[in-house]
């Protein structure tokens, strides 16, 4: 367990626990099953309560020193055994220390619910549309060289688009045609 176990949220669907480690900025997964720690999870500063919300799996932390709420996709959540767990996560900011948390499906709805955030020192309560806010995209570890790459693609066609607009392209070939042509000269007098 982490250090100062605060909240704590069972989901039925996968019969897990999911405590907040205030101190450790970290939410613990109990198998209900066997009573083993599955995995240790890294969230916003101080996670004081949690909820599961059963519309869209997702786990709700708030983070009582960071002013946001972790949400956590609880179908990619994956045993570990290493301090690197892989899950789909995402940070909805709220206002100052946010505390209590409860999820609220409408009356006479299916998939309209509401996720309710008390903050104590703002003296307000945020609302997130459980369907809408909390939606995190999977993390794609390619797609920042894919973005990168396609960067650069783009940096040296524009390079190549100037250098032919402003007449450099026959500078550069004129001098590339000059340097051959020296060396021919050099290799016949050898």
């Amino acid at each position: 367990m982490g250090g100062r176990p605060a909240g704590i949220a069972y989901s039925p669907e996968d019969n897990h626990l999911y405590v907040g480690n205030f101190a450790s900025k970290e939410l613990s997964v109990i198998s209900t099953v066997d009573n083993r720690l599955i995995g240790k999870y890294p969230v916003g500063s101080s996670p004081i309560d949690v909820i599961y919300e059963n519309t869209t799996g997702g786990i709700y932390v708030t983070n009582f020193g960071s002013r946001s709420v972790s949400v956590m996709n609880t179908d990619n959540m994956t045993e570990t055994t290493t301090n690197v767990p892989t899950y789909e996560h995402c940070t909805i900011p709220v206002d100052e220390a946010p505390f209590g948390i409860i999820y609220f499906n409408h009356p006479g709805s299916k998939n309209d619910g509401h996720i309710y955030v008390t903050n104590p020192n703002g003296g307000t309560v945020t609302m997130i549309d459980a369907m809408i806010d909390a939606k995190c995209s999977p993390r794609d570890d390619n797609s920042i060289t894919t973005i990168v790459a396609a960067i650069l693609i783009i940096v040296v066609v524009a390079v190549i688009v100037y250098l032919v607009r402003s007449g450099w392209a026959n500078v550069v070939r004129r001098s590339l045609i000059r340097s051959l042509s020296q060396k021919e000269q050099l290799r016949g007098k050898w």
